[in-house]
């Protein structure tokens, strides 16, 4: 299919020689444009007056994605656009396609980092660890330290401050989450040492001319008052005229508290008094003369509510005067100051744990790529002299001028999702006039804060390039591909009311919102009314009775499992579907009822998939659960992965009696254990022909006597024949692993085609 760029993807694909920034709503070609670009960059050149041995191959794009999954699909997309070819250059990438860089960032950094460990003297014998055993590496990290500072006169007072301010079952995971937070950032333990800086108060100085109310306070609160005053001011616009006169006096004070850019006005004391909601009158009594008391009462409600507010921020913010606050504060500083130091111990014995193992987390990945590219020593087990440091960063100087000259362009999708390190380390690859940066992703798409992600890297990027228009470019992606606008709409209709500089750092304007471009066709019109639903779970559960089997079962709800109580509701309207909703079927482009295959389930976490599987199990509904770990439990797949077994070593005896009880054959207990017990020659191994022949063709209840009997007999045959036989096919599988109660029941998960809902 030949993609047909849209004018509003034109620039994306067609424009050189400037940095660019791509702000992608979902659904609109984003993918295809990555590819689209790729493809040009290929056939024309990096300017657009290029010549035809100036086109850059396709290893000299470094293309980073969020996703392994991404990268794979981004690679075939490119793939099959390159195969067919018939310019000689083009025909030339489908070899050198599997020398580009389209991987993630932690995949890229991998590749760095076996190309050119010596530059930081890293041992290249390397083995990347798991979140398991990460975890029982910092358990052994934190007891080091705590010995350490016990052990330490000069520590161990300091050592019982925080464990009297955080509580000894606490400590360790505030140090954790500092050491993840520390982890994010291009410098480490620069920002550790810089955070108790934050809560430095000069005595007698007003607060905020604090670092803490200038870079973290006066960012948080000013633009939610601002906000307040706003709602305040509207109020007044529609009121009785004694309401009117009420909410100018408000105004007024809040007008000494906030201005129009969310700055906040004033000493910290006035702030804490003005902001507190005993500041402003109560709700107005209603009189006699009033002309709509209605209306009166239902303003005073919602500015009720703004005065609530308001008393939140204070109770929150403001409760201290600002001499209190400066001896809090200078406390807290004590405590920060000595945290970050324990912090920083840790991260230290925790690296070198992990050095002595040879073993590298995926920080270190990002972390070690950054000091090739920078020539900083990170390995605390190391110290360089001047002349070594020096060499160092000489090293690090023609390592990042080399991939600064192989790559033409750099690419990095998902862009909103990026840390503070990973951009630093993506710019190092970047210089002006050499090569240049394409950013794609979304703000509205940002869910990954707990992983360190910062948006607001994306939004900067997007302001600068807005303002340059000449070295660099943001381009805007709104039309939705996806969906109609029944779905647009509402999400629109949610986000415009939600989404603000206070929530989600940007406004959902006219640029941000999603236009429907998706073409269905006539025929769309014909299926049931694509009309979307929000399902609203009050939490409460009520006890329903009903036939617990048969094909109208529902799961009884039970009081105390709300989680169950929700999957149950969600399953009951998916019954509803599955009964009388018809949608258009995107391949045949015709109306067709509904199949489980068409639903797909977004569940919050993974824990839950347990619970879906179960109650809808029992509603009947099948449902393929995506995610290894329950994959793997599910009973069918754990009867394959013993039969694999038993394939593999025919005298496993636990894989044995799984197989043998399970539906594939379906033998007794008590002769599933003669098997095992089974020994010397007459030990019967499972991968035998004679016995998989058996296995498929004996009808006889005495499947073990059956085997014992002709074995021996068998033995010295020719059994090229039974060798040869297809003792179950793929189908057959299927059925017999389907037959098993207990299981999901599922064909697909053997790879066998069949309707499933999709978690």
């Amino acid at each position: 299919m030949v993609f047909t760029p849209s004018k509003e993807q034109e620039p994306a694909i067609n424009d050189r020689q400037k940095d660019i920034l791509v702000s992608a709503s979902a659904g609109s070609g984003k993918t295809a444009v990555l590819v689209e670009r790729v493809i040009q960059l290929m056939e024309t050149g990096l300017s657009k007056d290029a010549k035809p041995s100036e086109r850059p191959n396709i290893d000299d794009i470094l293309m980073v994605t969020f996703t392994t999954d991404a990268a794979k699909n981004m690679r075939d997309r490119i793939r099959r656009r390159l195969v067919g070819a018939t310019d000689e250059h083009m025909k030339a990438q489908v070899a050198r396609l599997a020398l580009a860089n389209i991987s993630t960032i932690h995949s890229f950094c991998e590749q760095l980092i076996k190309r050119y460990y010596y530059v930081i003297d890293l041992d290249p014998q390397f083995r990347l660890i798991d979140d398991a055993e990460q975890q029982l590496l910092k358990e052994q990290a934190w007891q080091v330290t705590l010995d350490d500072w016990v052990a330490n006169p000069d520590q161990v007072g300091a050592l019982h401050q925080l464990i009297d301010n955080f509580g000894a079952g606490n400590l360790e995971s505030v140090v954790q989450a500092l050491d993840t937070e520390a982890d994010a950032q291009p410098h480490p333990s620069d920002w550790l040492a810089g955070l108790s800086g934050l809560y430095q108060f000069e005595e007698g100085a007003d607060p905020r001319q604090s670092a803490f109310f200038k870079r973290l306070l006066e960012p948080l609160v000013g633009p939610q008052l601002k906000e307040l005053r706003d709602q305040w001011a509207v109020l007044g616009e529609v009121g009785p005229a004694r309401f009117a006169e009420q909410v100018e006096e408000d105004l007024a004070k809040l007008a000494t508290t906030v201005d129009d850019q969310g700055h906040l006005l004033g000493s910290w004391d006035s702030l804490a008094q003005t902001l507190n909601k005993k500041n402003f009158a109560p709700k107005l009594r209603k009189r006699k003369d009033d002309d709509d008391p209605e209306l009166l009462d239902e303003l005073g409600v919602q500015r009720g509510g703004l005065r609530d507010q308001l008393g939140d921020l204070h109770d929150t913010y403001f409760f201290q005067s600002a001499a209190d606050l400066v001896k809090y504060g200078q406390k807290a500083g004590a405590l920060i100051e000595i945290l970050t130091r324990v912090a920083t111990d840790f991260r230290c014995h925790y690296q070198i744990i992990k050095q002595d193992c040879r073993l590298l987390d995926f920080s270190d990945l990002e972390h070690y790529a950054y000091a090739i590219l920078t020539g900083e020593n990170i390995n605390p087990k190391v110290t360089w002299s001047d002349e070594e440091a020096r060499a160092k960063r000489q090293a690090a100087a023609q390592v990042q001028a080399e991939l600064q000259r192989h790559y033409k362009e750099i690419m990095i999708d998902e862009y909103q999702d990026t840390n503070r390190l990973q951009d630093d380390l993506l710019r190092l690859l970047h210089k002006s006039g050499q090569n240049h940066r394409f950013m794609v992703g979304d703000m509205k798409q940002s869910i990954y804060r707990f992983r360190q992600a910062d948006p607001t890297l994306f939004k900067d990027y997007y302001d600068q390039f807005s303002a340059d228009g000449q070295s660099s470019e943001a381009l805007d992606l709104s039309d939705n591909y996806r969906s109609r606008h029944e779905v647009t709409d509402l999400v629109n209709l949610i986000f415009e009311q939600l989404m603000d500089q206070q929530l989600g750092e940007m406004v959902y304007d006219d640029k941000a919102s999603l236009k429907p471009k998706a073409d269905w066709g006539a025929d769309r019109d014909q299926a049931s009314p694509a009309t979307p639903e929000l399902l609203l779970f009050d939490g409460g559960v009520k006890k329903t009775t009903a036939n617990p089997t048969g094909e109208d079962a529902i799961v009884v709800r039970q009081p105390e499992d709300k989680v169950a109580s929700e999957v149950w509701l969600i399953g009951q309207r998916i019954r509803e579907l599955l009964a009388k909703e018809t949608i258009l079927d995107p391949e045949t482009k015709r109306v067709r009822p509904i199949t489980p295959g068409d639903i797909a389930i977004l569940s919050r976490a993974k824990r839950i998939h347990s619970v879906i599987a179960e109650q809808f199990a029992k509603l009947n509904l099948p449902v393929m659960v995506h995610g290894v770990e329950n994959y793997f439990k599910a009973t069918e797949i754990r009867v394959v992965m013993s039969l694999l077994k038993v394939i593999d070593n025919p005298y496993q005896d636990v894989p044995l009696a799984a197989v043998l009880r399970s539906p594939l054959i379906q033998v007794a207990p008590e002769v599933a254990a003669k098997f095992g017990l089974s020994q010397g020659e007459n030990r019967i191994g499972f991968t035998e022909p004679e016995l998989a022949y058996l296995k498929v063709n004996s009808t006889s209840k005495d499947f073990f006597g059956v085997v014992q009997q002709n074995y021996y007999a068998w033995r010295d045959q020719e059994v090229e024949a039974v060798e040869n036989h297809d003792t179950l096919t793929e189908e057959e599988l299927a059925e017999r692993v389907a037959g098993d109660p207990a299981g999901l029941a599922t064909k697909e998960e053997l790879g066998v085609n069949c309707g499933l809902i999709y978690l």
